[in-house]
């Protein structure tokens, strides 16, 4: 309030409602806010149901000309217009009123939320009836996290859900924001912080006396710094003194917090918990009850060697036990094997026992007997140790084999210390492993016996000794050794091949040793023994040996077979006969013989053929034969083998060759193979094939004069070779021939010329040898038809083969021909001549000397009807003449043939096909596999001198694929038929498709025929391609360095025609192709032109993309439609980009969908428009044949409409604010009403007129209120000083002290009036009143003193322009109120006249002085209940003794704020910051209760007229914080921990306040100080010194 004069009322309104009147002297009065009461709580919380939004908590107060009302806990239903009224006695008003509107948000959730980690959901609630927010957003870690919000009715949610949640991560402070149109935003945080406590432990537990307690939690917080565990028993603090010891150890993110005992009694029992502390917030977990029962556990060791055993449990008490119970291994005992006794309970005792027949080791372990009495249970464990011994031979055993082993089996959980093997009483020093299975170890003791090692050399009784390291000791039952072993010879031979002419032997021996003599050997064959003879001979010696622990004998026998058989293989077994039975036996392996027959030593063969017969006989079963030339196996078709003949022991096998030659020969064998398929025994013969022959050349007849050879050829090995005619050898009669013989290359050879003196029979005789003498014979030559001589005689020749008749078409040539023999020696001549002419044809004539005759071939060519005929040949051997028989020549045959032709599909093809004979035929045309179809031809006959041609034309007009089939020509009769030909019909079996491509990509077209047998160079591709606007097809050329396009064609199983057409784009390049194949005509391949046109394809433009956005109008929160198109072949992904981000979403809700038809993929959502989305890019991008194409457009720019501007006590014209005819907006302009002008504050402009665009929905500018204007008195001036951290002190019970020091009269030299302002001692000011008022600066909460002062001087407009002027001035001083309480101290401004000696006095004893400085002795306020207090040393800075420590009050509604001492702000005016002032607040505001009891308690026996001023030095700057733990007096040092207790209780005080019980003990406390203090002066008076305060305040 500013006003020239005193209004008789000040009313504070809303709307119409008056909420606040002061009235006459409630106008000059400064009354402070009251106390606000708090509303009671309700059990809904904000956003959930049944909660009910209450106005908010009304304070008032009058400080000066200010008049405040203080709205705490505001919500929607405090908005409103408010109007502050200055009503004077003529009834006039000034008036003043403010429109509020009140956004607050609301959560129940706490502003310091802990929570245990699991998924949670954080709520911000709004309430509002007038309008709405846009959004809810949330956001953490300077990042959005969500943006979420829902509506109902008039409250609007927003939710964040946080799932699974890390302590690390995702604790911190979470801030809601609901966002308003016009971006003034109101938020609230919610420090999320994790905390939770379990008992891991169990929740009920049973201790013994004297066992160990042991309680686990686990627990874990996202503030691990200010973690502290408590644990309590029956709701008190365990003691460490008790024995009880908290640990703290983490497990992972966790933490472990164990409580240990480890010696309880019963007075520990109880219920016990733990609390997690952080900072002012705990937590307690589960309680856990804990019995503590008198008992204690006992143990029994019982061994047992695997027999009977009884385990018992005895219980004495004064009280029964209510059961009794066994348990092994936490089960119940098996009933079945142990008998159970419970016993009885007889005076005060109570044994109960469990038994068992037998046990075994893994029965051993602990039993345990349980007495259960009342709540708690008695143990007594029975530790079973089971030890067992056993061995798998005893008493006396004979050893009959070359090797021996018994085992020795012990049965235990641990190991043996030593097993030992004793012989005859004394210890064998052997090293035994043994191999463990489980607890059982088995110890094997072998014995082998060789040449080396005797049989009885070692024999005695055993005993096998386990011992143990606890002294037991298990043994073996005796076990005697008698050995009688065999060891037999070694086999170097066991396979036998017997024969007649086999003379091996079988030789075995064996040795026996032991300690005894055997009476007699036994040799057996497969169990069959043997008895001596010629065929068995058998040997045997002795002697006796001095063994070193036995004598012992060694006696070996011999048996050799002379004459084996097959009868004489098996197993053969030599054994050593003893009286008593135990007789030792050797068995050899098995001795295989087979015994072979059949064969003889050699064969000779000399007409290739041979049998071979071979048979074996053995006991072993064979399994089969095979037949060998060498090493080379012989072919299995050329032998038999019957299977083995199980009854006689025989396999037999028989080869047969049958067209062997000289190459054939060489050794055979015949080789079986016994059942294991591997070893065979073999016989075998050497085979001869010797051949001779006898051959002429040439071959008969034979003619008079001609000259012939005769040949006689062998092979092999013939010696002796002669060449006989009729008996006689040729090479004695010289005058015969000539003769050569040649036996390297074994012939020999007789030419001779054919006479009579030369005819005769002639033969070759020669000797065939082999290895053996009487395998040679005698070998006469045969020929090859089997005769073993050759005939000669002279004949005269004849005609071999006549001529035949011949026939050829027109034109053509017939071929006649005739074969006459050779006539060696003789002049020949072969010549051809026509029936009826003397003309001599010659004729070709080709000798074929190997079968010695001639072929005349006559050619009669340009065959007509003319040279049609009967033909002979004639041949002339010198004198002799040969004519043949005559042969006719006739013209019949189809002159011309149908040929392959090829024609496209609807063109035209033909077949032509004549035939040339002595008359008109009618040819048909069939297919061939279709005999039911004749096609009727077009005949065209010729007459050419006789000979007749016969035409026939089929021609094709439009072909079909029907028509595709192979054709042939044929006479009406049938009797003639010419060569097939097919017809190909060209066809595309692929047309060309459409192709999608993108700009910018390959297209591809690609027909496809049948394969077509016609060169290149008859046929021509051509491709066409036309636009969409018009019907003419451009050919594109095939150029092989084109650019723009590429000609493919390929041959395989198809004809393939492609082109690639490169770089395609859809805006300039023709869309619309096809193909067209030209085949030219060609008489020669009977070829006719056509051309085959494939179907059109389109080249479609796939990865077109639109983006478009269609909406009703632009307002914000209207609805918009975002299409977006692509196409492809088939369905598309579309992805949506908004403003740079994908919005999956979006795409979730709503994929896209194909239309088949027009091949668009579409997606089409529906969204919500939002005010941010103006002038954003929208981008739809998808992926078409491997390339991301995309479409994007701008979003529109969203407008609001302007919102409705009211001012009270005036009106608001509207007008539409337009640019280029174009409305853009609103305009508005104000006009205040009667008696009201626009008001502007100091320093700021009136302003009546602002424009708003719809694009951003608000004004530029705020109107002025309209507003009645009244002086203000500027005389008014003030000054304010701000202690952060000390709001307290402006609240009850402190305030009405702080406020009496604050506004202290003149004399009392305090407070406000203390402070030496310029203006005051000159007389321009005066002061006026002071208040004290709750306060915050920078977010933290103080105490705010405010003096007002009357200024005395000029307060024109010119004087306050003017900085340089005494108002100005005056002003600054004011703002510099900080500065001069610096100047009086913290102590004089709080302690008036009256009492500020007293104090200083006081004081001085809390203060003791350190090397020439003062340390307080004043608590200090502990950061944590559990962080010691430490003593000031010397080494604090200058900073650090200056700061107020004054711990921080708790405000009543907002949470805690806790600011370490370090950082705690010093005390600052609200006009001016000087953050290079050090200031203090003294303690004494703390303190004074302190000191008046003290002064109250001295007040008789001081001397109040001493000068203080001698015993006070400068203001102490040391704050409460900086603290000693102990106060020295000249002589003796006050108690330890006296000024501790102090300490805490001033800490105590300084943070809880006004507590009546921590009142109480305080001054309890106090008390005890103060007659310390008595005591200290009355010791200071007994040594001489006057009582005053000096020796106080030096104390």
């Amino acid at each position: 309030m500013v006003s020239n004069k005193m209004p008789q009322h000040v009313v504070i309104n809303k709307g119409e409602t008056e909420l606040k009147r002061w009235s006459g002297e409630e106008i000059t009065t400064d009354t402070p806010a009251g106390e606000v009461e708090t509303p009671e709580e309700q059990d809904a919380k904000p956003g959930e149901e049944g909660y009910i939004v209450r106005e908010g908590v009304f304070s008032y107060s009058n400080e000066g000309n200010n008049f405040v009302l203080n709205v705490q806990q505001s919500n929607y239903r405090d908005a409103g217009t408010y109007t502050c009224q200055l009503i004077y006695e003529d009834d006039s008003i000034s008036e003043g009123t403010t429109e509020v509107n009140v956004r607050a948000v609301l959560s129940p959730q706490p502003a310091l939320f802990y929570t245990a980690r699991e998924t949670l959901t954080l709520t911000c609630v709004l309430y509002s009836d007038s309008e709405a927010p846009v959004a809810g957003i949330w956001n953490f870690g300077n990042r959005e996290v969500a943006d979420d919000m829902s509506t109902d009715n008039n409250m609007y949610t927003t939710e964040l859900t946080i799932t699974n949640p890390e302590i690390g991560r995702d604790a911190g402070e979470y801030t809601c924001t609901f966002e308003f149109d016009d971006e003034v935003n109101p938020s609230r945080s919610i420090d999320l912080q994790f905390a939770f406590i379990e008992v891991i432990s169990d929740l009920e537990v049973t201790v013994l006396s004297g066992g160990e307690l042991e309680i686990e939690c686990s627990l874990y917080t996202s503030d691990p710094g200010s973690m502290s565990i408590v644990f309590y028993r029956d709701n008190q603090e365990t003691l460490i003194s008790r024995g009880f010891i908290p640990r703290l150890r983490r497990d992972g993110d966790s933490y472990i917090a164990t409580l240990v005992n480890s010696f309880v009694d019963v007075s520990m029992a109880g219920v016990y918990q733990a609390e997690l502390r952080i900072g002012d917030f705990a937590i307690r977990s589960e309680t856990v009850t804990v019995i503590v029962v008198s008992g204690g556990a006992e143990t029994n060791y019982v061994n047992n060697f695997g027999g009977e055993i009884v385990l018992s449990c005895s219980y004495s008490g004064g009280v029964a036990p209510t059961s009794v119970s066994w348990t092994y291994g936490g089960e119940t005992i098996d009933t079945e094997k142990w008998t159970v006794n419970d016993g009885q309970f007889l005076g005060g005792v109570q044994e109960s026992t469990i038994s068992a027949d037998s046990m075994t080791v893994e029965e051993g372990g602990e039993y345990d007997c349980v007495f259960n009495v009342g709540s708690f249970s008695i143990t007594t464990t029975n530790v079973v140790t089971v030890r067992t011994i056993s061995i798998s031979k005893s008493g006396v055993q004979y050893v009959t084999t070359s090797s021996f082993n018994v085992d020795v089996v012990v049965g235990s959980v641990e190991a043996p210390r030593k097993f030992t093997i004793i012989r005859n009483g004394e210890r064998l020093f052997l090293n035994v492993q043994p191999v463990r299975e489980d607890n059982l170890r088995t110890y094997t003791f072998v014995r082998e016996y060789n040449l080396f090692n005797r049989a009885g050399s070692d024999d005695g009784e055993y005993e096998f000794e386990a011992s143990y390291q606890d002294g037991v000791v298990l043994k073996t039952d005796p076990l005697t050794i008698i050995a009688r072993v065999i060891i037999p010879s070694t086999d170097l031979d066991n396979e036998f091949l017997v024969g007649g002419t086999s003379d091996r032997t079988i030789t075995k021996n064996c040795e026996y040793s032991g300690v005894d003599t055997p009476t007699a050997v036994v040799w057996t064959i497969d169990g069959r023994e043997l008895v001596e003879s010629q065929n068995y001979v058998m040997a045997q010696w002795e002697r006796s040996i001095d063994g070193v622990f036995s004598d012992f004998y060694i006696v070996r026998a011999d048996l050799q077979v002379t004459e084996p058989t097959w009868e004489d293989g098996g197993v053969y077994t030599c054994s050593f006969q003893f009286d008593d039975g135990n007789n030792p036996e050797a068995t050899f392996g098995s001795v295989k013989v087979v015994e072979g027959s059949g064969m003889p030593i050699c064969v000779t063969s000399l007409n290739g053929q041979l049998t071979l017969n071979c048979a074996f006989n053995s006991k072993e079963p064979m399994d089969r034969i095979e037949w060998y030339r060498w090493n080379n196996e012989i072919d299995a078709s050329k032998y038999t083998s019957p299977p083995y003949d199980e009854e006689n022991n025989a396999l037999t096998s028989t080869l047969t060759i049958t067209d062997a030659t000289s190459s054939d020969s060489g050794r055979y064998y015949c080789s079986a193979y016994i059942v294991d398929g591997e070893t065979s025994f073999r016989t075998q013969t050497d085979v001869r094939f010797p051949s001779i022959s006898l051959e002429v050349n040439p071959e008969p007849p034979h003619y008079a004069a001609s000259e012939i050879e005769i040949n006689c050829n062998w092979q092999g090995r013939i010696s002796d070779v002669k060449l006989m005619r009729n008996g006689v050898d040729v090479s004695e009669d010289e005058t015969l021939g000539r003769t050569r013989v040649s036996q390297s290359s074994q012939f020999l050879r007789y030419t001779f010329t054919v006479s009579d003196s030369t005819t005769g029979a002639y033969t070759c005789t020669g000797q065939a040898t082999n290895v053996a003498e009487e395998c040679t014979i005698t070998a006469t030559a045969v020929t090859e038809e089997g005769e073993e001589q050759i005939v000669i005689e002279a004949q005269l020749p004849e005609v071999i083969t006549q001529p035949e008749a011949a026939a050829a078409v027109k034109g053509g040539t017939a071929v006649l021909s005739c074969v006459v023999p050779q006539v060696e020696g003789a002049y020949t001549r072969i010549t051809w001549k026509k029936e009826g002419s003397d003309r001599v044809l010659w004729p070709r004539n080709t000798l074929d000397s190997e079968n010695a005759q001639w072929t005349s071939v006559l050619s009669v060519r340009n065959l007509n009807f003319d040279k049609a005929g009967r033909y002979r040949c004639t041949a002339t051997y010198g004198s002799v003449i040969l004519d043949s028989e005559y042969a006719t020549v006739t013209v019949l045959a189809f002159q011309t043939h149908p040929m392959d032709t090829v024609g496209v599909l609807g063109g035209p093809a033909r077949f032509i096909c004549s035939f040339v004979g002595n008359a008109e035929v009618t040819l048909t045309m069939r297919i061939v596999g279709d005999d039911a179809t004749s096609i009727a031809m077009v005949m065209e006959h010729t007459d050419n001198s006789g000979v007749i041609t016969s035409q026939g034309t089929k021609t094709f007009d439009t072909l079909t694929l029907d028509d595709e089939a192979r054709y042939y020509c044929e006479l009406e009769d049938e009797s003639l038929r010419s060569d097939g030909a097919n017809l190909r019909v060209v066809s595309f079996i692929e047309q060309p498709a459409d192709e999608w491509v993108v700009n910018g990509q390959v297209a591809v077209f690609t027909a496809k025929t049948a394969v077509f047998d016609v060169e290149e160079s008859d046929y021509q591709v051509t491709w066409q391609r036309r636009s969409s606007s018009s019907s003419e097809w451009v050919d594109v050329p095939n150029l092989a360095d084109s650019q723009d396009y590429r000609y493919q064609q390929i041959r395989s199983r198809q004809m393939i025609f492609l082109v690639d057409i490169f770089d395609f784009n859809h805006d300039s390049d023709d869309s619309y192709w096809r193909v067209k194949i030209d085949i030219a005509a060609n008489e020669e391949l009977n070829l006719m032109a056509g051309t085959l046109i494939s179907d059109e394809a389109q080249v479609r433009q796939a990865g077109e993309m639109t983006a478009i956005i269609n909406k009703a109008d632009t307002r914000e929160m209207t609805t918009f439609t975002l299409t977006c198109t692509v196409t492809a072949e088939e369905r598309t992904d579309i992805e949506i980009w908004f403003d740079g981000r994908r919005r999956r979403p979006w795409e979730r809700d709503n994929p896209s969908t194909f239309d088949p038809e027009t091949f668009i993929s579409t997606v089409e959502l529906e969204e919500t428009t939002k005010y941010w989305f103006s002038d954003v890019s929208v981008e739809c991008l998808a992926n078409v044949n491997s390339q991301d194409v995309s479409a994007s457009t701008t979003f529109y720019t969203v407008t609001r409409d302007c919102p409705t501007v009211e001012v009270r006590h005036g009106t608001v014209q509207v007008s539409d604010y337009t640019v280029d005819g174009e409305v853009l907006g609103q305009r508005i302009l104000l006009e205040c009403g009667e008696n009201y002008s626009p008001y502007a504050a100091v320093g700021e402009e009136v302003v009546t007129t602002a424009t708003c665009l719809f694009t951003t929905g608000t004004f530029d500018q705020e109107l002025s209120a309209c507003a009645k204007v009244t002086r203000i008195d500027y005389s008014i001036m003030r000054a304010s000083i701000f202690f952060p951290g000390y709001a307290s002190l402006c609240q009850d019970p402190q305030l009405d002290g702080v406020l009496a020091v604050l506004n202290a009269e003149e004399s009392g030299s305090c407070g406000f009036r203390l402070l030496p302002f310029p203006c005051v001692g000159q007389g321009q000011c005066e002061f006026q009143s002071a208040t004290c008022t709750v306060s915050a600066n920078n977010g933290i909460q103080g105490a705010l003193f405010t003096g007002t002062y009357q200024f005395a001087g000029d307060t024109s407009q010119a004087e306050r322009d003017d900085p340089a002027s005494l108002y100005s001035t005056t002003l600054n001083e004011f703002g510099r109120a900080v500065s001069y309480y610096s100047q009086v101290g913290g102590f004089n401004f709080f302690t008036c006249a009256e009492k500020r000696r007293r104090r200083a006095a006081v004081r001085a004893g809390l203060w003791v002085e350190q090397d020439g400085e003062l340390s307080s002795t004043t608590p200090t306020t502990p950061t944590t209940p559990t962080t010691p207090t430490t003593q000031q040393t010397s080494e604090q800075t200058t900073e650090e003794k200056t700061t107020p420590a004054v711990s921080l009050e708790t405000d009543p509604h907002p949470k805690l704020v806790t600011i370490p001492p370090e950082q705690r702000p010093e005390p600052v005016t609200i006009l001016e910051l000087h953050p290079e002032l050090s200031l203090d607040i003294d303690t004494d505001v703390i303190v004074e209760p302190i000191l008046d009891t003290v002064l109250a308690t001295e007040s008789s026996n001081v001397d109040s007229a001493a000068d203080a001023t001698e015993f006070t030095s400068e203001d102490p700057t040391i704050g409460l914080g900086l603290v000693t733990q102990k106060v020295v007096t000249d002589e003796r040092g006050i108690e330890d921990g006296m000024w501790t207790r102090i300490k805490k209780l001033l800490d105590k005080f300084s943070t809880e306040g006004t507590f009546i019980i921590l009142i109480s003990l305080l001054g309890l406390i106090l008390v005890f100080m103060v007659i310390k203090l008595i005591m200290v002066t009355r010791e200071n008076n007994r040594g001489g010194k006057s009582y005053s305060y000096i020796a106080l305040g030096r104390s």
